[in-house]
């Protein structure tokens, strides 16, 4: 057996050791604290919203400087050092440090308020769309602003004439007062499409405000001269960067599928999203579809990361009522009203009249009989109860909103905007910093349209029943509520993308701005004169 080694005046080197193990730990400390990416004159402010890290550093400090001490003291006491003691005292430290750097990231990261409700960082975010949550949810109560039981008048669609209602009725599973599911007639107040509209524009607003730094593409009308058109983004195109207003403009010389954006967009994939995190990453949190592109039908598709409705439970539909009484008194027997060529467009007297096959030809429109007054919108107006757009009441609206996290790992970003590839060790990093700055978009998206209100249309105002509160959505159903405000959910996007810049995939800096091509500006001009004459799709 051999002897236990003993050294009696040996303890210097393992005192060394242990105290370069608590210094390296107690620097390591200050590289979490991150310098803002701030914009000139919110230094201080973005500073100070970083006060969760510097708590925790002190507090991190403080307890690997009560370790320091304790070793210190205890080895004042020890005369004798053996094998064992060796073991115990220097990994004691390397045990230990790494527990209260991990324990100072969980106080940054969670930062709980009264209800177990935390304040997300960007910390937690990452963390969440690195695999902890399988996406993010809301649901908030919402009543009309007249008060329960006022009238609420969903979006109409056209329907035949033996249809109930113009109304999306349906159907609905819902949890009961009780809990428990039961049927609920519902109706759709606001559908997945509005919302996203909805969604995109108080994005495109607070970018034009100077709140939000996130890359826009336009076609600029301004300078061709058709009323009522400046500029449209994919922001705003129904098909967002795939519209066919965006590929039927140039940028610069070329069209823009044909330049050095529009190419990168069309070649983009699911599996290499660079491109499109480069030019339009809105459209990845949206989806789309590039079927208006070169390759049609064939085109890439990009599902909805995050989707939105506002639904009414147990409706009853409503009747509405309608009546004119027109103050000149005009009545319907006055005669018949011809079509003119002038600019009152009617005319009571047949020479005046357009001539169809040898007769003037009366004014139609609107349902009434042709040549009454009421087609020109003279005269008195019958009361009348519309039973198919009445409006409805309901028992309870909810808003529901739904950000996949799973879809956002699905996207891929194996090269840069662009095409050079990423290095194998820095991709996993880019690629989940890429993610977290979608999700951290999608976000702020939902929480300024809460702040910005549910005016949905004429007669459907609603207002929140309380605060908006989100939460993570673990695999096994684990849930984690957490709330932000408008304010820090821009910072988050801008703390986000940054993160992602310094990864090596930034968004584009300056807005793109395309030049309708002549062929766009002439039909949008032949259309304007169709309407101009009442000939339009909609009249």
């Amino acid at each position: 057996m051999v002897a236990a080694v003993k050294f009696d005046t040996g303890s210097e080197r393992l005192e060394i050791f242990s105290d370069a193990v608590i210094a390296i730990a107690i620097t390591l400390l200050v590289l979490d604290i991150k310098v803002p990416n701030s914009k000139d004159g919110q230094l201080v402010h973005d500073l100070w919203q970083k006060w969760p890290s510097y708590v925790a550093y002190v507090l991190s400090f403080a307890v690997i400087g009560i370790m320091w001490v304790s070793h210190h003291s205890m080895f004042e006491r020890i005369h004798h050092i053996d094998r064992g003691l060796t073991r115990f005292c220097s990994r004691t430290p390397v045990r230990v440090t790494p527990g209260v750097h991990h324990d100072r990231r969980r106080l940054v990261r969670r930062r709980r308020k009264p209800g177990g409700t935390m304040t997300l960082s960007y910390e937690g975010l990452r963390e969440a769309v690195g695999g902890s949550a399988v996406g993010i949810r809301s649901r908030i109560e919402l009543e009309p602003l007249g008060g329960a039981g006022d009238k609420v008048f969903p979006a109409t669609y056209g329907v035949d004439g033996n249809a109930q209602t113009k109304y999306a009725t349906e159907e609905r599973v819902v949890p009961g007062p009780d809990g428990s599911p039961v049927r609920s007639a519902s109706v759709v107040l606001d559908s997945v499409a509005s919302q996203a509209n909805r969604l995109e524009l108080v994005l495109l607003e607070a970018i034009r405000g100077g709140t939000l730094d996130a890359p826009v593409t336009s076609v600029d009308f301004s300078a061709v001269g058709l009323a009522g058109l400046d500029r449209i983004s994919d922001y705003e195109a129904p098909h967002r960067i795939f519209d066919a207003l965006l590929r039927d403009s140039y940028d610069g010389d070329d069209l823009f599928r044909q330049g050095g954006p529009g190419r990168s967009i069309t070649d983009a994939t699911p599996r290499d999203a660079a491109a499109l995190f480069h030019h339009s990453p809105h459209t990845l949190v949206f989806g789309g579809w590039d079927s208006t592109g070169p390759r049609g039908g064939r085109g890439a598709k990009y599902e909805r990361a995050l989707t939105s409705e506002i639904v009414a439970h147990g409706i009853e539909l409503g009747k509405k009522t309608s009546s004119r009484i027109d103050p000149a008194a005009i009545e319907t027997k006055v005669g018949t009203l011809y079509e003119a060529m002038d600019g009152i467009k009617w005319t009571l007297d047949p020479a005046e009249a357009v001539d169809v096959e040898g007769k003037p030809k009366p004014v139609t429109g609107g349902g009434d009989k042709p040549g009454r007054p009421s087609v020109v919108n003279h005269g008195n107006v019958t009361p009348s109860i519309d039973a198919h757009a009445g409006g409805v009441t309901a028992e309870r609206i909810v808003g529901t909103t739904v950000l996949s996290l799973i879809q956002l790992r699905r996207l891929r970003f194996p090269a840069t905007p662009d095409g050079n590839p990423v290095p194998a060790d820095r991709r996993s990093d880019l690629e989940l910093a890429a993610r977290a700055a979608l999700a951290a978009l999608g976000l702020a998206a939902v929480v300024l349209a809460f702040e910005e209100g549910f005016d949905l249309r004429s007669r459907c105002v609603l207002v929140a029943g309380g605060p908006l509160d989100f939460e993570f959505v673990g695999r096994a159903g684990a849930r984690q509520r957490f709330e932000i405000d408008g304010q820090a959910a821009l910072e988050l996007v801008a703390s986000a993308s940054a993160r992602a810049a310094e990864a090596g995939l930034a968004w584009r800096a300056d807005e793109l701005l395309l030049r309708p091509s002549p062929r766009l500006v002439d039909i949008i001009r032949r259309s304007q004169a169709v309407d101009a004459a009442g000939e339009g799709d909609a009249s």
